[in-house]
């Protein structure tokens, strides 16, 4: 997944692809607007591959994206 991506930007170019910044899980962290690595994964976490949240159905994935 790239990162240092401005979501607001990417979001209004997306064509709907991507939410809007205000329907982001709050376990998906923006810095200063940008996706980094600590957007989906966080060091303490426990889960696999360091995950923000269980990605089980792709639900980390859908926190940004729509289908």
């Amino acid at each position: 997944h790239p990162i240092g991506i401005y979501y607001p930007t990417a979001q209004l170019r997306s064509m709907g692809r991507l939410k809007d910044p205000s329907q982001l899980d709050p376990a998906v962290k923006l810095r200063d607007g940008h996706v980094t690595c600590s957007s989906c994964h966080d060091q303490n976490s426990q889960l696999p591959k360091k995950l923000v949240m269980q990605n089980t159905g792709s639900r980390l994935c859908f926190s940004c994206h729509n289908l």
